[in-house]
């Protein structure tokens, strides 16, 4: 009698272990962000989505914070002392347009939403392949996607210790890519950069997260796309247009200098070079009439008169 009882006691001591390891091994199911509400408030649940921006780190009292977003909504993922030390020491902070799933404890104050992580084992996170767009595809692009564009620097500037922002042109296009990390000194003003990273947002502007200065890299210029003089009209007032035509007059004058410009259909159009763009074009200490130039600008209007208005000194080149 007394080895019946021994078994069954053993049995159900093994059943309850066998439960248990069964229940760990089964995956939680996937909380919708969406479907978080306050009475979740200290809920264990699993959670995947794209990270939306860089994460704040403080490797000294072992801290990480990133925002995370799914099809349905988004909320901050938070990880302290252990669990962020361990994803710092194995390299596994995210960045912008990883995909993410973690599991951890929901912490609901009001309209924030929290998701605590207790362990890096509950961590994991993948960097989908970028596609390749044009400048002007960044705005059709869904935040949190990867993407791949080329431009041409137009800007370098700071906003704080340590983020850059590199304004990009490529045509009538325009783009901000927002850069963490050392200065980039190497990206000189008018110089092409291929740049990969994950589509952001800021007041309603698309920009471009690299996830590390590796993925910006620099490249060769492509092809001027040249319109003859005759093609440009008033319709295009406003727009980004390049052509290639003879230097006939360099006119100074006081806030910079005018250049008339004639084509080989003999058309002709004035460019207008303001100080801060004819001082730092390589071309001014040596351009004279009869060279062939390059020009990008800005078709404008003057006095009923068609001009070209470049923005800075490389638009002007041979």
């Amino acid at each position: 009698m007394r080895l019946l009882k021994g078994l069954v006691i053993s049995l159900a001591i093994g059943g309850v272990a066998a439960l248990a390891i069964a229940a760990r091994a089964a995956p939680r199911p996937l909380t919708q962000l969406d479907r978080i509400a306050p009475g979740m408030n200290f809920a264990y649940v699993r959670v995947r989505g794209v990270v939306l921006s860089y994460p704040a780190v403080d490797a000294q009292s072992g801290f990480l914070s990133f925002i995370l977003r799914d099809e349905t909504g988004q909320l901050r993922i938070t990880a302290y002392r252990k669990a962020a030390q361990a994803l710092a020491q194995t390299g596994r902070i995210p960045a912008p347009g990883d995909r993410v799933e973690a599991e951890g404890v929901l912490r609901i104050r009001e309209d924030d939403v929290t998701l605590v992580l207790n362990a890096a084992d509950a961590f994991t996170a993948t960097r989908p392949n970028a596609t390749p767009v044009e400048l002007t595809a960044l705005d059709a692009l869904e935040l949190g996607e990867r993407a791949s564009v080329a431009g041409q620097v137009r800007r370098l500037r700071t906003i704080s210790d340590g983020l850059w922002v590199i304004t990009l042109r490529d045509g009538d296009a325009l783009g901000d890519v927002l850069l963490r990390g050392d200065a980039p000194h190497a990206f000189a003003e008018g110089g092409w950069l291929r740049v990969t990273g994950a589509v952001a947002s800021y007041r309603d502007a698309r920009q471009l997260l690299p996830a590390t200065a590796a993925d910006v890299t620099s490249i060769a210029p492509p092809p001027a796309k040249t319109r003859p003089i005759a093609a440009l009209n008033r319709d295009l007032l406003g727009q980004w247009i390049t052509v290639r035509a003879e230097v006939i007059e360099l006119q100074p004058f006081k806030l910079g200098m005018r250049l008339a410009l004639r084509d080989a259909e003999l058309e002709q159009i004035d460019v207008v070079a303001f100080d801060r763009v004819w001082q730092n074009t390589p071309l001014s200490p040596t351009l004279a009439s009869g060279d062939v130039i390059v020009v990008s600008g800005v078709l404008a209007d003057f006095h009923g008169q068609l001009e070209l208005m470049p923005e800075i000194g490389a638009d002007l080149r041979r």
